[in-house]
């Protein structure tokens, strides 16, 4: 089915339900992982028909069709629409409408399409879920914690899985940290049970947005939000505290056989 909602001119109970929304949306930090070329559980890019959907508050993206699914697992209500439209430019001249194939160093191909003979266009607009209302983002009426958001989200560098090798391999982008190679790991006899129940930070005792330092095993929520939700800074403190020696940190709950995700102070 094709995308029904239409922009249209903006009124300020839509607005108002933007507003109402707001609780959960929150800032990227250089930190922040940021997926917002491909859907999670598709194909779609901001190149489909209806472009990406990129959550405010979790940073992973989904397209049309798995944003009532992605909304009833994360409770996720307000997201950045990316949507990018190519067109092919009229005049070419003759053999030069096609792509390029070049030889890589690995001794992979790589395909390219010629960016001088397409014009591309690039929309952003908020969309409020499960209502399904669709405010450009230039709108100045919109929250400015939402535009601020959304902002850096478009500014944020790609940080989704990409092919290499004609697409044979596929790897994760990753920025190397220096504390990696030599990490201390203290004997201090802290252990980390496997039970998700039992986690907690130790400063203020929530239960969310937390932080395992790589070093100490101190569990310390994470930073506080613009509106005050979020964490109580413990595990930043906790780095302060222990003389700036032990900067990294794994959110836990992101711990996979594939990765996880790691912040360095």
């Amino acid at each position: 089915s094709g995308f029904l909602e239409k922009f249209s001119e903006v009124g300020m109970e839509d607005v108002e339900k933007v507003r109402e929304a707001i609780g959960g949306v929150k800032i990227p930090d250089p930190g922040t992982r940021v997926l917002k070329s491909e859907c999670l559980f598709s194909f779609d890019s901001p190149l489909s028909e209806n472009g990406l959907f990129t959550s405010l508050s979790t940073f992973q993206s989904v397209g049309y069709d798995y944003l009532d699914l992605y909304f009833r697992k994360t409770g996720s209500r307000l997201y950045l629409q990316t949507k990018l439209v190519r067109r092919r430019k009229e005049k070419q001249d003759e053999g030069d409408n096609g792509p390029t194939i070049s030889q890589k160093s690995t001794g992979g191909m790589k395909l390219q399409l010629r960016e001088d003979i397409f014009d591309e266009t690039t929309s952003f607009s908020i969309f409020l879920m499960p209502e399904r209302i669709s405010i450009p983002l230039s709108d100045e009426s919109l929250p400015e914690i939402v535009r601020v958001s959304a902002s850096a989200v478009v500014a944020a560098p790609e940080n989704d899985l990409v092919a290499d090798a004609g697409g044979a391999d596929w790897e994760e982008k990753r920025q190397e940290s220096k504390y990696a190679k030599d990490l201390i790991q203290l004997d201090n006899g802290i252990r980390i049970l496997p039970d998700p129940s039992s986690w907690r930070c130790q400063d203020s005792g929530m239960t969310e947005n937390l932080w395992l330092n790589l070093s100490t095993g101190y569990i310390g929520s994470g930073r506080k939000n613009w509106d005050g939700t979020g964490g109580s800074g413990a595990a930043l403190k906790h780095f302060e505290e222990t003389g700036k020696r032990y900067p990294l940190c794994v959110k836990l709950g992101t711990i996979t056989s594939h990765g996880a995700d790691v912040f360095s102070y």
